[in-house]
């Protein structure tokens, strides 16, 4: 039935009615007769609780009082030592196939040079470390310059002086951390200004 849908009368009856005529919910709100409640407590008399005598209900667990790693006994030692004795390692007198020596002769192993790095043929950690720093710093000086100077789609584009701007363009392309050094351009000479200057696709925003 969807949401805050209704049942009709005939429904609500049906339900009610399978509801009364299931055995396992046949008790639900019924009290026994004292008539036959006095017959169930005749038939226990001289009965004897199956449990009398037993605290709670689970047997006691092999483990209580027990803690910390099992140390065998010295008996349960000698049977284990009769128990494996004659028995012969199923590894035992076996070697690796010689193709296998062939194939794996004068191989570097797949992970020489990648100390810190898990995958293989992987620059070195130094090398992978250095890269996420300079990237890093890209974005954290495009943050700053937003912080201090606001979006650049509030100006106009500073080179054709007619579309509005969209990126922060930096001008010398070093990068650095001064405001003066870095220019609202439209997309268009965003391309044309890198291009001109040999820095085209070298960063990625």
């Amino acid at each position: 039935m969807r949401k805050g849908q209704r049942m009709s009368e005939e429904q609500k009856k049906k339900i009610s009615k399978a509801n009364k005529e299931n055995p396992t919910r046949y008790w639900l709100g019924k009290k026994r007769s004292d008539e036959t409640r006095e017959k169930i407590s005749k038939g226990h008399i001289g009965k004897e609780p199956w449990n009398k005598g037993k605290k709670g209900v689970m047997p006691e667990p092999w483990n209580k009082g027990k803690s910390g790693y099992q140390i065998h006994t010295e008996e349960h030692k000698k049977e284990l030592s009769k128990k494996f004795k004659g028995r012969v390692s199923p590894m035992k007198g076996r070697t690796q196939s010689e193709h296998f020596f062939e194939v794996m002769n004068g191989k570097e192993p797949w992970n020489k040079g990648t100390k810190g790095i898990m995958k293989p043929n992987s620059t070195s950690f130094k090398k992978e470390k250095e890269r996420n720093s300079n990237k890093k710093g890209y974005f954290t000086l495009h943050r700053l310059i937003n912080k201090n100077k606001g979006k650049a789609s509030n100006y106009i584009c500073e080179l054709c002086g007619e579309k509005q701007a969209k990126h922060w363009s930096n001008k010398d392309h070093k990068y650095k951390r001064d405001l003066n050094d870095w220019q609202a351009l439209c997309p268009k000479c965003h391309f044309k200004w890198d291009k001109e200057n040999n820095n085209l696709h070298t960063n990625t925003r």
